[in-house]
């Protein structure tokens, strides 16, 4: 028995986890012949990954750099593939902790416009509307404007992708220009926080969630305020196997506290191994360049050199994101404590004055019971209450007791809800394998 808690230990522990001969995920974008068929879904996460970088990841399953638009630390990666007449741009995502602290923080909202022909505004995340508007300010947006005008070129279909901050871009970027209803333009998204307050529904739209064996994606689930638009679609890793499942446009399913589970390769892998089930490759050596041809870009010589360069930009967007994260739940936590005090003490005496209940008996249920009793339940102490509260447990730890917790961001409201919002789990969603009964994938859509 103590064998099986081993071995499945180890499974949570390596999600990531590769057969003996299988492809690195940076490989999988490099190779078409050897590695079978590559949907739009693992094209788009390619060119997504290669807007991380700057540079063309997708260039060896037909799609060729463009342009690169560069806006300070903003980037956005213009591709096109001759063959099927296609094209696409990759929005970079998320690294630097102020981008963190942007993301998952709820910031003043800005209007932005449909086109004309709709007569729609939606109130979207400022912070993502200031990195968009500074792209399309650069001149290198001209030539995305010029491209996706060419209807000779882009007859086979126009994409916007991008990963983190970069999908909440790629969504915004199609409300404005497009339209919600239009199938114009398709979006996907990897691992995108939600960016719009006004509900809408971009049903060939499509944001992917992944959700590992040790843990899911905390950024799909933030801020709480705003919402999804897209048909969801997650990737998820059981004890059988890689699945794919597809939910209902509109779905707000996302979120938990896991960062390495945000890491791009990852949705690489997991796309890849879904699509190729039981399949084992060993492609052989493929160079690549990291600059497109007007030389825009870094020069990287070998493979080992990029794989420096993306371990360097995954340590960062980790490290900024535990921060951000961890700095915000300081914040919230602290806001529930003063917000949680203040309505005991005027239930319980009417006002803050001395001769009332003091915070610590408030949060300690002493007022109208005995200690540890309190509807709120004892923070750290020795009584729990739900099961929520570890014997002497601290608050960080009492708030992710498994992975699929998230801390809400509070506003108003009562202290049921608050409690709730404190202690939310995403509800289990149903499995929708194929698009029965929910969403039609990709595949489904545009074959």
């Amino acid at each position: 028995m103590p064998t099986v808690f081993l071995f499945a230990y180890l499974l949570m522990a390596f999600p990531m986890a590769r057969g003996p001969e299988d492809p690195r995920p940076e490989d999988v974008c490099k190779f078409t012949e050897s590695l079978g068929h590559q949907s739009l879904a693992l094209q788009m996460a390619c060119l997504a990954r290669g807007a991380g970088l700057h540079h063309d990841a997708g260039h060896a399953l037909g799609w060729e750099v463009q342009t690169v638009i560069s806006a300070g630390g903003d980037v956005a990666v213009i591709s096109a593939k001759e063959e099927t007449r296609e094209c696409a741009i990759a929005f970079k995502g998320s690294r630097e902790f102020d981008d963190w602290r942007n993301n998952v923080r709820v910031f003043p909202l800005e209007e932005v416009h449909g086109p004309a022909h709709s007569n729609k505004t939606y109130h979207v995340h400022r912070g993502f509307v200031n990195e968009y508007r500074a792209l399309k300010e650069t001149e290198g947006w001209e030539e995305w404007e010029k491209l996706r005008a060419d209807r000779a070129q882009c007859l086979g279909g126009i994409y916007l992708t991008g990963h983190s901050m970069g999908g909440a871009i790629a969504s915004i970027h199609k409300l404005e220009q497009w339209g919600e209803d239009s199938d114009q333009a398709t979006v996907f998204t990897f691992g995108a926080p939600r960016a719009v307050e006004t509900v809408y529904q971009d049903c060939r739209g499509f944001r992917y969630i992944l959700k590992g064996l040790a843990g899911s994606d905390a950024v799909p689930g933030l801020p709480r305020r705003l919402v999804h638009g897209h048909t969801a679609v997650v990737l998820r890793r059981t004890l059988k196997g890689f699945r794919q499942s597809v939910l209902d446009c509109g779905s707000q399913v996302g979120g938990g506290f896991g960062v390495m589970q945000h890491r791009m390769r990852a949705y690489i892998w997991f796309l890849y191994k879904i699509e190729n089930p039981g399949l084992i490759h060993r492609p052989g050596e493929h160079l690549i360049r990291l600059t497109d041809d007007q030389g825009h870009g870094e020069v990287v010589e070998d493979d080992e050199e990029l794989l420096m360069l993306e371990a360097e930009e995954e340590a960062a967007t980790a490290g900024a994101l535990e921060e951000a994260l961890g700095r915000i739940i300081e914040e919230e936590v602290s806001e529930v404590t003063a917000r949680l005090v203040r309505e005991r003490v005027l239930e319980f005496g009417g006002s803050a004055s001395s001769e009332g209940p003091s915070p610590g008996d408030v949060l300690m249920g002493g007022v109208g019971g005995d200690e540890g009793e309190g509807e709120i339940g004892a923070w750290g102490g020795a009584e729990q209450q739900d099961g929520r509260f570890a014997d002497g447990g601290g608050m960080e730890e009492d708030l992710y007791m498994d992975s699929g917790e998230v801390p809400m961001f509070v506003e108003e409201t009562d202290e049921e809800d608050l409690r709730l919002e404190m202690l939310d789990i995403d509800p289990p969603f149903e499995v929708l394998e194929g698009g029965e009964g929910g969403g039609m994938t990709p595949d489904e859509v545009f074959r």
